[in-house]
């Protein structure tokens, strides 16, 4: 999980943006909190396909 600090394009407000890789078995779960946590949430789904950098190779 990745913390980010970003910026409304529309409300110009600042924003915290996380960023959350998971496998897809727990992405069931993963949604279930965020919905708890902030149901106004903006969240966008995609599939990693590929991967680089800080020893990824051993992880994958």
């Amino acid at each position: 999980m990745t913390l980010l600090d970003g910026h409304g394009y529309v409300s110009g407000q600042p924003k915290k943006i996380i960023y959350c890789v998971c496998e897809a078995k727990l992405q069931v779960k993963v949604m279930d909190k965020i919905a708890r946590i902030d149901p106004t949430a903006f969240v966008v789904l995609d599939e990693v396909r590929s991967a680089y950098g800080n020893n990824l190779i051993k992880l994958l």
